[in-house]
């Protein structure tokens, strides 16, 4: 053991001193890198500066030229003023493009500089741990934990059909008050895709094929979108709606992120019971609700009401559709503004879900990658399809298929369970 332990050290030395030059010789040529670009922020500021200070002159020159040439015209007087203020305005649009162009420049080289200077650190750094890790015992231990945290593969792997199948379930129910989540654990209990011991490889899985239905609410919605962008002062409102709506949910699932992600939320008998409990407070808010109340009706109120409805959807069967319309429908809006208002605040609980997870579904094996933009890709297609034909249908029809079929659903799940089935 000894002999092994002085041949191990001896190695790490010889790495070690290998290493070491190449470190320095980075490090010198960063160094060289920093100087230039200090030479060259230099430079260019005394150019901006310049620049600023000789545009007042140009001005000045211009507008003495153009008096004397008004002067020697006389009677064409009045008809040149407006030619001296259109080029004068021309000429002061072009040098504030050129100066706001130079002042860019400036940041991109900070930016530059920066940058270089945290891996001049990185380097320094990498020097201490060098020195540093030799003296600590059990570094490669340390070094299989980190290893280890990376995404298992889904067992099995995730087939072609699978994955369309996945993208099909996903696109319908995530805009329909049925439970996404509820649909696709089900499925994935059955196709044996969920691992116990591992669970968090499926809420990876799930959350960023959700940015599929993303992808089909934005641009189902894009010219509201597009108003928001513009400023349209109706649209602005709405937008600024959707965020205050947004704010529980983000609070509480970031406080119960490591609940999310454990066995808990795959538990099927929590989706069974979620799938009844609010199927029939959806059922009870289509009844008592007024549903007389349009969407530019809503009030901040009104906002925070389904934004709190909407962290009822952290709970898997419940259904972030399903919840955030039950919330619309009892503030007294009618079905199709409720609906409207649910798929518009899904866009930010959707995206930080999925891009919260979507590093480590990279972490994924190759394979559930590839199956991962199938599904992504088709929950895109069927997602559209699943909103276009849920607002025609709430503006003649109640939620009682949808109540329903939820409580059918969740005993069926509840009797699988008890049967030993699933």
């Amino acid at each position: 053991m000894r002999a092994r332990a002085e041949a191990w050290a001896e190695a790490w030395a010889e790495a070690r001193a290998e290493a070491r030059p190449l470190a320095a010789s980075a490090k010198g040529g960063l160094e060289l890198r920093l100087e230039r670009g200090d030479a060259l922020a230099q430079a260019l500021l005394l150019a901006l500066r310049a620049l600023q200070a000789h545009r007042h002159r140009l001005l000045l020159v211009l507008e003495v030229r153009l008096e004397l040439r008004a002067v020697g015209h006389g009677d064409k007087k009045r008809a040149d003023a407006a030619e001296k203020g259109r080029v004068r305005a021309d000429l002061r649009q072009l040098l504030q493009r050129a100066l706001q162009l130079a002042h860019l420049h400036l940041e991109l080289l900070a930016l530059l500089h920066d940058h270089l200077r945290l891996l001049l650190q990185l380097l320094e750094l990498r020097e201490l741990v060098l020195d540093l890790r030799r003296k600590l015992p059990g570094h490669e231990a340390a070094l299989h934990v980190r290893a280890s945290r990376r995404l298992p593969p889904l067992a099995p792997r995730v087939q072609v059909w699978e994955a369309i199948l996945l993208g099909i379930l996903q696109g319908l129910t995530e805009f329909l008050p049925v439970s996404s989540t509820a649909h696709l654990t089900i499925a994935g209990r059955a196709m044996g895709l969920i691992d116990d011991q591992r669970p968090e490889a499926w809420t990876a899985f799930l959350a960023v094929v959700q940015l599929g239905t993303l992808g089909a609410v934005l641009w189902y919605f894009r010219s509201d979108l597009a108003g928001m962008a513009r400023g349209d002062p109706e649209s602005r409102r709405l937008g600024w709606l959707v965020v205050l709506g947004t704010i529980p949910i983000g609070i509480v699932g970031f406080a119960l992120r490591d609940i999310i992600e454990g066995p808990l939320t795959k538990d099927l008998r929590v989706i069974g019971v979620a799938l009844i409990a609010l199927g029939l407070l959806l059922g009870l808010a289509d009844r008592a609700g007024r549903r007389e109340r349009p969407l530019r009706a809503l009030t901040w109120k009104d906002a925070l009401l389904v934004g709190a409805a909407q962290v009822l959807s952290l709970i898997p069967g419940a259904s972030r559709a399903g919840t955030t319309l039950t919330g619309g429908l009892f503030a007294g809006l009618t079905r199709e503004a409720a609906a409207r208002f649910s798929f518009l605040l899904s866009i930010p609980a959707i995206a930080a879900s999925g891009l919260f997870e979507l590093p480590a579904a990279l972490e994924l094996p190759r394979e559930d990658v590839a199956a991962l933009v199938v599904a992504t890709a088709t929950a895109a297609v069927f997602g559209y399809l699943a909103i276009a034909w849920m607002l025609r249908y709430l503006r003649t029809q109640s939620a009682a298929v949808f109540v329903w079929y939820r409580v059918a659903l969740g005993a069926g799940v509840l009797g699988a369970v008890a049967a030993g089935w699933v």
